[in-house]
C-alpha cells in the first residue's frame, strides 16, 4: 500500500471539502470523553466525628431537580451518540463520492449514513458489549480460580493458617485481574480496528452488521501488517499534534500564571482569561473536526488499497482534461439532406427520367 499517497488525498479531501468538519465535529463530540473530580482530600480526623459532616436537607430539597437534570444529560448523550453514529457514516460515503468524482455534499452524505444507521448500529454493539462481556466472564474465572486455589490449600494443608490461605487466594485473585486487564486492553483494540473495517465494509459494500464484523476480522487478519503500519503513523501524527497543542497552551496560559501568582491585577485577568478559554475552546473543536475527517478518509482510502477497490487511474480528470461533449439528445424527427454533413461524401445522382415512348411494351394478361 501506498502510505504517501492514501495520506496526502485523505488530506487534500480533508482540506477541499471543508463541510464535512461538520460531521467530524459530530465524530469527535460523540468518541470524547471527559471526567473532573475535586480537589478535597479526606484527612484521618474527618470521620472520628460524625456531626462534623454538613446537612443533607439541602441535597434531599434538591433530588427533583437532580433527577431532572441527570434524565436531560441521559437524553442528550444518547442524541449525540445517534448523530456521531450517523456522521461516521457520511465520512465514509463523503470520500467515496470523492473518490469516484461525483458531487460531494454534506445532505448526500447525511443520508448514506442515516441510510446504514442500523447496520452501524449493530457493529458497534458487536465491538463494544463484546469487551464487557469478555470482562464478566473473566472476573468470574478469576474468582472461582481464587477460591478453588484456597479451598485446595486448605484441604491438602488442614492446619495451614487461615490468613495465609486467604493471602494467597487474594494473590492469585490480584495476578487473575491483572492478566485479564491487559488482555482486555488488546482485545479493545483489535475490536477498535475491527470496527473501522466493519463500517467501510458496510457502506461500500453495502453488508449487514454480522457479515461486515467478519469481513473486518478478515481484512485484518490478511492486512495485519499494512493496518499496523498505518496505526503507527497515525500513533505517531498524535503525539506531535498533542506535543504542538500542550506547547501552545503552555505559553499562552503562563503569563496569567505568573500573573495571578504575583498579585499584580489579577482582577483585570479575568476577562482575558474567559476569551482565552472561549477561544481555545473553539480552536480545539475545529482541530478536533479537522482530525476527524482526515483519520476516516485515511482509514476508507486504505480500506479501498487493501480490498483492491481502489480506482486504477486519477480518480477525477485534472484541470487540463477536456469536458467531455454530451451526446445529442435522441429525436424523433427525421433528418433532412440539409442535415447531413456533406464533407467526404459523395451526393446521391438523381433518377434517370426514361420517356415514355422507350418503355418496352407491356403484354397483356393471360385469361
Amino acid at each position: 500500500m501506498d502510505y504517501g499517497r492514501v495520506l496526502s488525498r485523505a488530506w487534500q479531501i480533508t482540506w477541499r471539502y471543508k463541510v464535512l468538519w461538520i460531521l467530524g465535529f459530530l465524530v469527535a463530540l460523540g468518541s470524547g470523553s471527559g471526567g473532573a473530580g475535586s480537589g478535597y482530600r479526606f484527612g484521618a480526623n474527618d470521620f472520628r466525628n460524625f456531626n462534623n459532616f454538613p446537612s443533607l436537607q439541602p441535597l434531599q430539597n434538591l433530588t427533583g431537580l437532580l433527577v431532572v437534570l441527570g434524565c436531560l444529560a441521559l437524553i442528550v448523550a444518547l442524541v449525540v451518540f445517534v448523530l456521531s453514529l450517523i456522521a461516521r457514516g457520511g465520512l465514509i460515503a463523503a470520500v467515496i463520492q470523492a473518490e469516484d468524482g461525483e458531487t460531494v455534499s454534506l445532505s448526500s452524505a447525511w443520508r448514506a449514513g442515516g441510510g446504514r444507521f442500523w447496520t452501524l448500529l449493530g457493529i458497534w454493539a458487536l465491538t463494544t458489549f463484546l469487551p464487557v462481556v469478555l470482562l464478566i466472564g473473566l472476573s468470574i474465572i478469576g474468582i472461582v480460580a481464587a477460591a478453588g486455589a484456597a479451598g485446595g490449600a486448605a484441604l491438602l494443608r488442614p492446619g495451614a493458617n487461615p490468613g495465609a490461605l486467604a493471602g494467597g487466594g487474594v494473590a492469585i485473585l490480584v495476578a487473575c485481574c491483572c492478566t485479564s486487564i491487559c488482555g482486555l486492553v488488546i482485545v479493545t483494540l483489535v475490536l477498535q480496528q475491527i470496527r473501522l473495517y466493519a463500517e467501510r465494509a458496510a457502506m461500500l459494500e453495502g453488508r449487514g452488521a454480522v457479515a461486515a464484523f467478519e469481513r473486518g476480522w478478515q481484512i485484518l487478519r490478511q492486512r495485519f501488517g499494512p493496518t499496523l503500519m498505518l496505526w503507527l503513523i497515525f500513533l505517531l501524527i498524535g503525539l506531535a499534534l498533542a506535543a504542538v497543542i500542550i506547547v501552545v497552551v503552555a505559553v499562552i496560559v503562563l503569563p496569567f500564571v505568573v500573573a495571578s501568582r504575583s498579585g499584580q491585577v489579577p482582577n483585570l485577568l479575568v476577562l482575558p482569561v474567559i476569551a482565552t478559554a472561549l477561544v481555545g475552546i473553539i480552536v480545539g473543536a475545529i482541530i478536533s473536526s479537522v482530525v476527524q475527517v482526515f483519520i476516516s478518509a485515511s482509514w476508507t482510502l486504505a480500506y479501498r488499497e487493501l480490498t483492491g477497490a481502489a480506482p486504477a487511474g486519477p480518480s477525477t480528470p485534472g484541470p487540463w482534461a477536456p469536458a467531455p461533449v454530451p451526446p445529442a439528445p435522441w429525436s424523433a424527427t427525421p433528418l433532412t439532406p440539409t442535415d447531413v454533413p456533406s464533407a467526404g461524401l459523395t451526393p446521391l445522382e438523381p433518377p434517370l427520367e426514361v420517356p415514355p415512348d422507350d418503355l418496352p411494351p407491356q403484354e397483356p394478361p393471360r385469361i
